[in-house]
């Protein structure tokens, strides 16, 4: 067998089925080892692209495995002073019908046919205190063929050089981290009763990762399909139910008062707080409720400004219902805020909008919710810029999306210094089309993300997406109106752990350089570093007629430039 590999840094993504994408026969162009570099308390990773001219097993791990139809095995190997993780990378559809890698899973086996391409991901951790130096990795594969002995059939080395400096644990990061949990999405993909204790079990699988990540926030829905399924009744192509419900139970006794247990909802902050997530306590589905009026999702409450969908239990008749007045939903708000308040947690609490877009309707929903619970606190993911100085008295944190942190950047920065209190964070969604973190960008741009994140003086970054998924994510993420990869960033695995994606690792990485960035400028001027991946310096001019400037003009997609920031960085803290 005929068998070649490629080193590639963190940031490649294999893509199949364009002009541009990689063959197996240029793998003999590419390079055959890698320079790393590290902090203590953080990671080294990289890619390792392999082919050969027949069909054969890749194995990551030592158990013995044969295919039912034989076939030669190659067993890759890594070797160093520190902990290794080597995952297969499974490519997924994108909107432009070419295959792209994103998925890292479990299974260290992979059958794969002759001629083709395939990309491994291979991460080093290294701990906390580890002396500065360079550190050799070595890279083995080995051929077999049923029981026959194992014969070396490829190698390199690569150099790993870590410096003086310890990145801090990410739970105690100064970078403000917002990811939603759609957590009934994680109860369907694994067969649980939503909230039941097997869908507890799950969750904390998944708040694991988040905590990796350094989460802050605790995502408590409150009400039903308060973002009316983001449409997926009309998704006709990729069937996707995207449904959310409430984590509070509501009943009504037989005297006709309504009984409101929140011991879920408890229960979940709680569990978060076990994974260091306590930063926020973020409240969906009481203001800014999407209505699908054409969908069926209207108001069912006339007589209330928002659109609430309450289900209780009626003790009286044994049946379901929803709640239908306006004072039966107020008395219900009026009961989250009384039940905060009393257990003390009030002042992490931020009743969250997800963007309003009629400034009038906004106003009306907050004065009257603020009328019933006065010690709410809003917070509103903002996607029009006239929402930042027209609620500056009513919202407490803002989370501008890119476009209207461009389009009032003066004005939010003027905010910022003025609201010592509030905390300014920011977004992408579905757009702009770069920079951003879906399957269609560079990972570079992800990468961006980080430095963005410092050079805009802002505390953290939001993300809608990250348990939201099709019915079948691991075979195609696709969804209408949404580019492929908006919908989440770890996906379902066989055994309820979370299988973690390169998406995933590009943010980690975007954490750690805007963490690094942020300590380098108290020391040195980073406008140099700024200046090697941001071309377009002014954010006011990132946008033009609401449509982002070309990519070219606005950053860097070269890892090496990123590479360079890290460096650069910790040889300097390191001292």
């Amino acid at each position: 067998m005929n068998f070649d590999f490629a080193i590639m840094p963190e940031t490649y993504k294999l893509t199949v089925g364009t002009l541009n994408n990689f063959a197996p026969y240029m793998i003999k162009d590419y390079a055959k080892s890698i320079s790393l570099i590290s902090a203590g308390n953080s990671t080294a990773a990289f890619q390792i692209l392999v082919t050969a001219d027949e069909r054969y097993t890749l194995n990551l791990g030592n158990a013995p495995y044969f295919a039912q139809k034989h076939r030669p095995t190659v067993r890759a190997e890594v070797k160093c002073d520190f902990e290794v993780s080597l995952n297969h990378q499974s490519l997924l559809c994108d909107d432009d019908r070419c295959m792209k890698a994103d998925i890292l899973t479990a299974d260290p086996i992979k059958e794969l046919e002759d001629g083709s391409a395939h990309a491994l991901y291979a991460e080093i951790r290294v701990p906390k205190g580890t002396k500065a130096g360079k550190y050799p990795i070595s890279l083995r594969f080995y051929e077999s063929e049923m029981f026959s002995e194992e014969r070396l059939i490829a190698q390199t080395e690569i150099e790993l050089e870590v410096f003086a400096y310890d990145m801090p644990d990410m739970k105690d990061s100064p970078f403000f981290l917002d990811l939603w949990q759609h957590n009934c999405n994680i109860a369907r993909k694994h067969g649980c009763e939503p909230f039941s204790d097997r869908h507890f079990e799950v969750m904390d699988k998944y708040l694991a990762t988040m905590a990796a990540l350094g989460q802050k926030t605790v995502t408590l829905i409150l009400s039903d399909t308060p973002w009316s399924g983001q449409w997926c009744h009309l998704e006709t192509r990729n069937e996707a139910n995207l449904y959310e419900y409430s984590i509070v139970k509501i009943y009504r006794e037989k005297d006709g008062c309504f009984y409101y247990d929140f011991s879920a909802a408890q229960r979940y902050i709680d569990l978060c707080a076990k994974h260091n997530i306590y930063g926020e306590i973020s409240l969906y589905g009481l203001v800014n409720v999407w209505c699908d009026y054409l969908g069926g999702f209207d108001s069912i409450t006339p007589d209330h400004p928002d659109g609430l969908k309450l289900r209780y239990y009626d003790r009286a008749e044994g049946v379901y219902r929803y709640i239908t007045r306006g004072e039966d939903v107020d008395a219900y708000i009026k009961a989250v805020h009384d039940y905060f308040v009393e257990t003390e947690q009030i002042d992490r609490v931020r009743v969250v909008a997800d963007e309003p877009a009629d400034t009038a309707a906004y106003r009306r929903i907050t004065d009257h919710i603020k009328s019933i619970a006065p010690k709410f606190v809003f917070k509103a993911a903002i996607n029009h810029s006239e929402f930042i100085p027209e609620f500056a008295d009513t919202v407490g944190d803002y989370v501008p999306s890119l476009l209207s942190l461009s389009s009032e950047f003066d004005k939010i920065l003027e905010y910022k210094q003025s609201m010592k209190d509030s905390r300014f964070t920011w977004y992408v969604c579905n757009n702009p089309h770069h920079p951003n973190i879906m399957l269609c960008n560079d990972l570079c741009e992800g990468l961006l993300i980080g430095v963005l994140t410092s050079y805009l003086e802002m505390d953290g970054f939001l993300r809608w997406n990250y348990t939201v998924w099709t019915d079948h994510p691991k075979e195609d993420i696709r969804y209408f109106g949404w580019p492929a990869g908006d919908l989440c960033f770890v996906y379902p695995g066989e055994d309820s752990n979370p299988l973690l994606s390169l998406r995933y690792k590009t943010l980690y990485r975007a954490i750690e350089i805007c963490i690094l960035l942020n300590e380098y400028k108290k020391k040195k001027d980073a406008k140099p570093l700024y200046d090697r991946v941001i071309f377009t310096k002014d954010v006011r001019e990132f946008f033009s007629d609401n449509e982002i400037i070309a990519r070219d003009k606005l950053c860097s997609v070269d890892y090496s430039d990123y590479e360079y920031i890290r460096r650069t960085c910790l040889e300097e803290l390191g001292i």
